[in-house]
């Protein structure tokens, strides 16, 4: 880790882009509509910001990093934000005010089966 100032390329950005959807689609959030900023962001390289009820998201790349962008660092923030976006929902359920016990079981249990989809491809 460097004390420097690197910036992220739009080729960075572009395959940034690239790899998100690559996760959102391995993770199968086909109902998803996904928009993406790439501007500076304080004190991370990526971030996503989800509105589970309108099932949208917005995912920034960060402009200004403290290493050189790389294609693996870039993957896996990439994959980072993806991570956020298939636990979104049960995050929205975790900050309701009168949330049940059925809706956070329900959100639960499809969360395991998409991974149950993805590493035992059941």
């Amino acid at each position: 880790m460097s004390d420097g100032i690197y910036q992220t390329s739009d080729a960075d950005y572009r395959y940034f882009q690239k790899r998100f959807q690559y996760w959102v689609d391995f993770y199968g959030l086909k109902e998803w509509k996904i928009y993406f900023k790439h501007e500076d962001i304080e004190d991370a390289y990526a971030y996503i910001i989800i509105s589970a009820i309108g099932r949208c998201c917005t995912v920034y790349l960060s402009v200004n990093w403290t290493q050189k962008p790389s294609k693996e660092k870039l993957n896996e923030s990439a994959f980072h934000e993806a991570t956020h976006l298939l636990l979104g929902k049960i995050d929205t359920l975790s900050r309701d005010r009168y949330i049940t016990e059925d809706q956070i079981n329900n959100e639960i249990h499809g969360i395991v089966r998409v991974l149950e989809k993805v590493i035992l491809k059941i």
